[in-house]
């Protein structure tokens, strides 16, 4: 999964609901990260973030701090 910043953006990302932080950050606006599926991530303001996965755009939420799960296509 890609995610491109186009502001400031907080990253938070966990493999689970359960599992510990594995990455969390704050992007610059430019930057951009790839991380692995399957993924829980939570941004701190989502419309500064675009997402895609597999070449596909991701719907990200618009408020602050809602979790977002992506799963590889079964």
């Amino acid at each position: 999964m890609q995610i491109a910043i186009k502001a400031p953006c907080w990253v938070q990302v966990r493999t689970s609901a359960t599992a510990p932080v594995s990455q969390e950050t704050i992007l610059a606006a430019g930057q951009s990260i790839t991380v692995d599926t399957p993924l829980w991530i939570r941004f701190g303001d989502p419309t500064n973030a675009t997402a895609t996965a597999g070449g596909f755009p991701l719907q990200l939420p618009v408020l602050s701090g809602q979790l977002i799960v992506v799963s590889p296509a079964a």
